[in-house]
């Protein structure tokens, strides 16, 4: 999990920077999903100390920028297509992905036990 941890983070990196780029890197906060990339970044780093924690945190950030994405959509009434949308669907689709994938991997280490 951590490997996929660690591409999930680096996948937000890239978008915040695309987001960024396209904007005409006019506002800083096109790049909120590689701040939350980071974070999963450094998380999946802690997972490799301690799994739980490390996991359990980039579940958590994950959620934090899945949420967070669609502020931008409200913004433009879901026009994909206008200033930065299309990012922050990226970044709502790479954190749902994730937080799918983690769930199911605690309901199996839970259920190894």
């Amino acid at each position: 999990m951590t490997k996929l941890a660690h591409l999930c983070g680096i996948i937000l990196i890239a978008l915040g920077i695309g987001g960024y780029v396209s904007t005409g890197m006019a506002s800083v906060t096109a790049l909120i999903p590689s701040f939350i990339g980071v974070f999963i970044v450094i998380s999946a780093f802690i997972a490799k100390k301690n799994v739980k924690l490390g996991m359990h945190l980039a579940v958590v950030f994950a959620f934090i920028g899945a949420a967070g994405g669609f502020m931008p959509l409200k913004r433009v009434n879901f026009d994909l297509s206008a200033g930065s949308a299309p990012y922050a669907v990226g970044m709502i689709l790479t954190c749902i992905i994730f937080i799918i994938f983690a769930v199911r991997s605690f309901i199996a280490a839970r259920k190894a036990k």
